[in-house]
């Protein structure tokens, strides 16, 4: 098991020209092919089962951009970090 997983691209707090491209790198749908590739690691070499994240929903702030979801009724085809979640996380059938 993995207890508060997940990625955290953190700029420190502070506020930098930059903060829009750490935004824009957790909201990409690239962001989905490195999580089910860290998903298929963890599972492959540590036998990792379950994968659960540190937090559900956060929107972007200056002091990173936690959550898998930005907003409750954000749609899933946007959320590339939840569908990489959810998907390695539903058992799959043989």
């Amino acid at each position: 098991v993995v207890y508060e997983g997940g990625s955290h691209i953190d700029p420190g707090g502070q506020n930098p020209a930059y903060l829009k491209a750490f935004y824009e790198a957790n909201d990409s749908p690239r962001i989905y092919d490195l999580y089910r590739k860290n998903f298929q690691l963890l599972h492959d070499e540590l036998d990792v089962r379950l994968f659960m994240a540190f937090a559900y929903l956060s929107p972007h702030s200056r002091w990173g951009s936690w959550g898998h979801l930005l907003t409750l009724d954000q749609p899933i085809d946007q959320a590339p970090k939840y569908r990489a979640l959810i998907d390695a996380n539903t058992p799959k059938t043989p």
